[in-house]
């Protein structure tokens, strides 16, 4: 037997077994790496890079040694590390128990794995974007990326093999490869996570809250970049084979029937040819690519291409490609794969899309054909493709999209230019690019189900609108696609419009369009959050409320930001919608309604449930057809009052160039208070090196229930306005039929509202 080695520094410890290496790593007080490498392992394979290089903690491990193990502590955490096996125990500071391994790491059948204990009352959550299952204990999962998700086994269009547990830490797998984890179902009290690579790799974070796991998982893994504001408005994708002449036209229409409408896409037929691809514009469907980019931009659109990697013998970089040793032994549709790992795949395709695009003014992809798929195959590399990295097509299928992805943004980030892409398959890391994954796969229970599901790894989701079944189908999808991170319809098989399904289909697409450009500056600022802290914009209640076992099963409700529960019909026109501990108002009615129960819930056709956290303030903006239509030169703060102290943050930047991570941006803190003469409400200066837009400030408080007294800016009274001063610059008026007071006072400086009922 080989005798146990200590070795031990501040932030890492190293100690051998007969059979393996256990390396200890503190990557910050509440994040620890776990490395085991069996005896002859190659710790260097070939592999890619997920973790981004950490910050060095100024924690360090206490050691302690006893007969039966090592104590290793930090100032947030307490670890045993086992005396007879490569296993490690975590516990939080106090010494409450985490998470306890049960009997080490081991190979098992050629694989690396690692056994735990778990709790009677733990749940799990996680695993990127699940459609079939919200809590997954008792469950087992093998991520791979895959087209169909068709089975609760894992398989989806972006898989990530991080999870949650409701006992307050987490744990991210570092392997992209095939991996496999059972949540209990093999034994009700224990789990286990395996990888066919030759180590065993992964990191324990602790919380202890969700919102501070997320925040774990994306410091490691990276935090989202902000999105350009265009991406936000809507999305309409043209019909396939619509020519030049008949996609301008619909492109018009938009604009004259006032529906807002930002980003026009172009399916497969515009190019000369599409599987594989040439890139190349098909000048028998769009003659004058120039001219059309040139007059969408005139009109205010923004143009998405779709395309695959699969490069076809007619595109100019197929020679150059495989000249420059570039791409996969093995073919897909005839066309080429490219090793987007090797920066030479990167540097041919970026240049041919700038000259043949981006030069023309297109400002967008969506990267389809990226994930493969289980049941409809041989139209992807299999698994025993060779790529010249030295990665086989088993290594590359999870992560294929996600290069892709990837090195499209930094195309677009060297021309200080944001973009918002599509692509069809993603992995770990998502989270840090504004793109936003969508699927061929129609069913609408599981597209909310998958938005619910999208926060625990971060990764943006569109439940697109497609083929719809019915009108009534058709008005509920557009209402939730206008709650989520990218409002598409994709019209590319059948060219629907919302005009051609009636009057009143098209007045209530309209008002959600408009809806959803009202709350632009909430949005935008909620992805202002996600980029700072990881926390994301779309979430499942469970993410807010992870004590509240009632949350656990709610996996047909989500949060939109930080304030708006939204409930999606699913059919009919009523639903049992479950309302966390709280009080919540109505958006539409504003009636507030009592939290930690269910309420039943009737909504007529242009109605989605939509519910606000009383303590919440909305940023809002006037609709627009078009994001940048006009200034905005009144913000809107649409208060939801609280018996307790509440506040919020806007954020403001040019929301097209990276200029905002120089400090070209702008954020101001409001916040809001009961008194004892009725509500105080107050805004900071404005912080940061952009001028926004805005001039003056509206509040909006709702549920005032009696005209006030007075109201007071500072020490100086407000007069009351006529109820038609729409532009005013300063005073208040007072709805007594809504309950809603306006208040209108200049912006720049910090203010502070005094409402003295």
């Amino acid at each position: 037997m080989v005798k146990p080695v200590n070795a031990q520094t501040g932030r890492e410890y190293v100690r051998n077994y007969p059979d393996s290496t256990l390396h200890v790593t503190l990557v910050a007080p509440e994040t620890v790496r776990v490395l085991v490498v069996p005896r002859g392992a190659n710790a260097n394979f070939p592999r890619v890079p997920l973790v981004l290089p950490q910050p060095t903690t100024r924690d360090a491990f206490k050691l302690r040694v006893s007969k039966s193990n090592i104590d290793l502590q930090t100032s947030r955490l307490r670890l045993h590390i086992h005396n007879d096996a490569p296993a490690v125990d975590f516990y939080d500071a106090a010494g409450k128990p985490l998470s306890l391994d049960s009997g080490g790491a081991a190979t098992v059948e050629g694989q690396q794995r690692d056994t735990r204990s778990i709790a009677p009352d733990e749940e799990f959550f996680g695993f990127g974007l699940q459609f079939h299952s919200l809590a997954q204990r008792g469950k087992t999962k093998t991520l791979k990326v895959n087209a169909d998700p068709k089975d609760d086994k894992g398989n989806s269009h972006a898989v990530v093999p991080f999870f949650l547990s409701t006992a307050g830490y987490g744990i991210y797998l570092d392997s992209h490869a095939y991996t496999y984890f059972d949540m209990g179902q093999t034994a009700a009290d224990s789990l286990y996570f395996q990888t066919p690579d030759p180590v065993l790799d992964y990191y324990f974070c602790y919380g202890p809250t969700f919102h501070d796991l997320l925040a774990r998982y994306t410091q490691l893994t990276g935090r989202m970049r902000m999105p350009p504001k265009w991406g936000l408005g809507f999305w309409y994708r043209m019909k396939s084979d619509w020519k030049q002449d008949k996609v301008e036209a619909t492109a018009r229409e938009f604009r004259t029937r006032n529906i807002p409408c930002d980003v026009v896409g172009l399916e497969p037929k515009w190019q000369t040819h599409a599987y594989s691809c040439s890139y190349i514009w098909n000048k028998d469907q769009y003659p004058d690519p120039a001219g059309f980019v040139g007059r969408m931009r005139g009109q205010h659109y923004h143009v998405n291409l779709w395309e695959h990697a699969y490069v076809h013998p007619s595109s100019p970089i197929y020679d150059e490609l495989e000249k420059a040793n570039a791409v996969a032994d093995k073919k897909v549709w005839g066309g080429l794969v490219p090793d987007w790992t090797k920066p030479e795949a990167a540097a041919i395709f970026a240049r041919l899309h700038e000259q043949e695009h981006l030069k023309l003014g297109v400002d967008g992809y969506k990267l389809d054909e990226c994930d493969g798929s289980d049941y409809t195959g041989g139209w992807f590399f299999p698994d025993d493709t060779h790529f010249p990295s030295g990665l086989s097509g088993a290594q590359m299928h999870n992560v294929f999209g996600y290069l892709y992805q990837k090195r499209f943004h930094e195309m677009f980030e060297r021309r200080n230019q944001r973009s918002y892409l599509l692509c069809r398959g993603m992995f770990a890391g998502a989270q840090a690019y504004p793109t936003v994954i969508y699927s061929d796969w129609y069913g609408f229970e599981q597209y909310v189900r998958a938005a619910a599901n999208s926060g625990f790894s971060g990764v943006l989701w569109c439940p697109e609108v497609r083929q719809t079944a019915n009108e009534q189908e058709f008005i509920r999808r557009f209402e939730t696609v206008f709650f989520s991170p990218l409002a598409m319809i994709n019209a590319w098989a059948d060219g629907v419009t919302p005009w051609e399904k009636g009057p009143e289909v098209e007045r209530i697409f309209r008002l959600y369009a408009g809806l959803r450009m009202q709350l632009m500056p909430y949005l935008y600022s909620a992805f202002w959050q996600m980029h700072e802290t990881g926390l994301p914009v779309v979430r499942a209640l469970v993410m807010d409320w992870p004590h509240d076992r009632n949350t656990y099963a709610v996996d047909d409700e989500f949060m939109f930001g930080p304030s708006i529960l939204v409930a999606p019909i699913i059919s009919g026109t009523t639903r049992s919608i479950y309302l966390p501990t709280g009080q919540w108002t109505n958006w539409w009615t504003g009636e507030t309604i009592t939290g930690g129960r269910r309420i039943n819930y009737e909504a007529t056709p242009d109605r989605l449930p939509l519910f606000v956290r009383v303590g919440s303030i909305i940023p809002m903006q006037p609709v627009m057809s078009y994001v940048g239509e006009k200034p905005v030169d009144t913000l809107t703060l649409r208060v939801f009052p609280s018996q307790e102290p509440f506040s919020s943050v806007v954020y403001d930047d040019d929301g097209t160039t990276l200029n905002y991570v120089q400090g070209q941006n702008v954020r101001i803190h409001s916040a809001g208070a009961p008194t004892s003469k009725g509500i105080s409400l107050s805004m900071s200066a404005p912080q940061g090196n952009y001028r926004p837009e805005w001039n003056h400030v509206q509040w909006e408080v709702q549920g005032m229930g009696i005209i006030p007294r007075r109201v007071l800016l500072g020490r100086s009274v407000l007069k009351p306005l006529a109820s038609d001063a729409e532009n005013a610059v300063r005073g208040y008026t007072y709805d007594a039929t809504t309950h809603l007071l306006r208040i209108v006072v200049p912006f720049g400086k910090a203010q502070t509202i005094h409402i003295i009922s």
